[in-house]
């Protein structure tokens, strides 16, 4: 319980909503991602954003966007087919004597998949692939630097994360709303304001279900 409540005062202090949207186009398939971020947990702009896409068959990334921590900021590109699942990483960097002094992590992902997951710890969601061992922080954001710099094991990395491993989970259709996250290596996800008055309307919501469900036994 204390986990938790230090997890939910976090809340207050970061992350902000998203919305995606797909538009055909004469040159393709026009995404846009509305990425809202009201101040991350250390007040910096999320950086080196890549924006992983799939339809099924066919993969796309896109590398060096970034979020202003205070406001909207719209992250739009043009691909050659109409995605159907998609995952946001960017990085936010922690100053010298700031927190833990180590980059955190800011996803986009399926609403109900960050719910669920609400407070874990990035290595207790994302299992490696194939064995016991769990993906770090530092992982991914070597990957997501590497793969920007055009090293292929790296990209392959992100793809298998996305496409097969656990990350598949996460991801969200980009025509749609998603949820906006915050991961350190010692505290676990933290939502933004206004997942809030969804979770709370969802909590009121099976309340009255479960007491309606009481007064109809009786």
């Amino acid at each position: 319980m204390k986990s938790i409540f230090a997890a939910l005062t976090m809340a207050a202090l970061s992350y902000g909503s998203a919305q995606a949207a797909v538009t055909e186009t004469s040159s393709g398939f026009e995404v846009s991602y509305d990425f809202a971020l009201w101040g991350t947990l250390n007040g910096h702009d999320a950086t080196d954003i890549v924006i992983l896409e799939t339809d099924g068959t066919n993969f796309n990334a896109d590398f060096g966007y970034s979020a202003s921590s205070n406001g909207v900021t719209t992250l739009t590109h043009t691909i050659e087919f109409h995605p159907t699942k998609a995952l946001l990483i960017g990085l936010d960097l922690i100053a010298v004597g700031v927190g833990e002094n180590k980059t955190h992590l800011i996803m986009g992902m399926d609403a109900s998949f960050f719910a669920a997951n609400l407070g874990l710890q990035f290595s207790d969601i994302f299992p490696a692939q194939g064995d016991a061992a769990r993906v770090t922080h530092s992982q991914v954001i070597s990957a997501i630097l590497g793969a920007e710099a055009g090293n292929t094991t790296d990209l392959d990395l992100l793809r298998n994360f996305f496409t097969t491993g656990a990350g598949a989970f996460a991801t969200f259709d980009p025509n749609g709303p998603f949820a906006v996250g915050e991961f350190s290596t010692l505290h676990g996800t933290v939502p933004e304001p206004a997942s809030w008055s969804l979770m709370i309307l969802g909590f009121v919501a099976m309340g009255l279900a479960i007491r309606h469900r009481a007064r109809h036994k009786i």
